[in-house]
C-alpha cells in the first residue's frame, strides 16, 4: 500500500538588508515562478520573490538596483562593486529552492520552514571558498544551500578598481505550503 504525500511547494523570499535594518524597500518585486501550477488552477503560484531582478547580471543591473544590493555592505567606495553571481541571483536561489524542496519531501516538511542567512566568501577570481551560516531553520538544510553556494561562480568583487575577495550575503525566508 502506498501513503499519499500531498504536494509541497516551497517559496524563498530574498530578505535584503533594508528590510533588517527597518528602511523602506522599493515597490518593484520580481519573481520566479514554479514550473508546474497547484492542483486545481492554472496559475504557477510565485516560488522565488525579490526586490532586485532574479535574472540579471551585475552589469545589467541599473544604478538604483545596484546601489539596493550594495547597501547591504557597510562602506564601499562609489567605485566598487561587490560579489554576484555570475548568471544572477535566479539559477544560486533556484538551487536553494530546489534542495529545500527535495528536503521537504524527504522529511515531511518538519523544521525545514525559516530564515536563512549565510556568508559566502568570494576570492579575487570569483569562487566561493567558504560559506557561514549565521541563521538557520535546520542544520541538514544549510549543508545542502551551502554546497549550492560552493558550487555557484560569482563575479569578484571590485575595491579600488581591482578584483578582491569580499563576502557574499544570502539572506532568504524557506516557507513550504501544503
Amino acid at each position: 500500500m502506498r501513503a499519499f504525500v500531498p504536494p509541497i511547494f516551497c517559496v524563498l523570499v530574498l530578505i535584503p538588508a533594508s528590510i533588517l535594518a527597518g528602511e523602506p524597500l522599493s515597490q518593484k518585486r520580481y519573481s520566479i515562478k514554479h514550473d508546474d501550477p497547484s492542483t486545481g488552477t492554472h496559475v504557477a503560484r510565485d516560488r522565488i520573490v525579490g526586490s532586485i531582478p532574479l535574472d540579471k547580471r551585475y552589469s545589467e543591473l541599473t544604478r538604483e538596483q545596484q546601489d539596493a544590493f550594495k547597501s547591504q555592505y557597510e562602506q564601499m567606495a562609489e567605485n566598487d562593486e561587490p560579489p554576484f553571481p555570475v548568471d544572477g541571483l535566479g539559477p544560486l536561489y533556484k538551487g536553494i529552492a530546489e534542495v529545500h524542496k527535495q528536503f521537504l519531501r524527504r522529511g515531511f516538511g518538519l523544521g525545514a520552514d525559516g530564515f536563512l542567512a549565510l556568508h559566502v566568501q568570494v576570492d579575487s577570481q570569483g569562487k566561493a571558498t567558504s560559506v557561514s551560516a549565521y541563521q538557520s531553520p535546520d542544520p541538514e538544510m544549510t549543508k545542502y544551500a551551502a554546497a549550492v553556494a560552493m558550487f555557484t561562480k560569482y563575479k569578484p568583487a571590485v575595491c579600488g578598481g581591482h578584483p578582491c575577495a569580499m563576502v557574499f550575503p544570502i539572506r532568504i525566508e524557506l516557507m513550504s505550503r501544503r
